[in-house]
């Protein structure tokens, strides 16, 4: 029997679609539960870490693995910064769940929501990847002028 996949999975893909740029499972987790508290409908049981305040659901790690395994999403590994995290999923929409999209969409009410939030969160990424990367080229400016 295949699996079809069902409006939660249609809402995944589309927030990669959305993105537009892989994401590492530990930041699409809490990018999913801030969606979930704005009212999209995933219904996915979110553990909270208190140390680390770090959110995880087991159902919604299962469901990108299936969605990975079925080809609508790609799935490779990078390496973590810290010992505990040696290899970290990072996921990224593909062809297969783009033409998902197109067939069978989502709901409104949840796109609209998805489509703001997702905005704030490119832009966010946007701010760091720039700062970063001037940070970066003055550093080696600093270099060469020392030398």
């Amino acid at each position: 029997m295949t699996y079809r996949p069902d409006a939660k999975d249609r809402k995944i893909i589309y927030v990669l679609a959305r993105l537009g740029v892989e994401i590492s499972e530990p930041t699409l987790q809490k990018l999913i539960y801030k969606l979930q508290q704005e009212g999209v409908k995933f219904e996915f049981n979110f553990f909270i870490s208190e140390s680390s305040k770090q959110v995880y659901s087991h159902e919604l790690t299962e469901r990108l693995e299936r969605l990975a395994d079925l080809g609508y999403i790609k799935r490779f590994y990078t390496v973590g910064k810290y010992f505990e995290e040696l290899y970290v999923p990072v996921y990224e929409v593909a062809d297969k769940g783009i033409s998902l999209l197109n067939r069978l969409g989502i709901a409104q009410k949840d796109k609209k929501i998805i489509d703001d939030i997702v905005d704030k969160f490119r832009i966010l990424i946007e701010k760091r990847l720039h700062k970063k990367i001037k940070i970066k080229v003055s550093e080696f400016l600093k270099k060469k002028v020392s030398k």
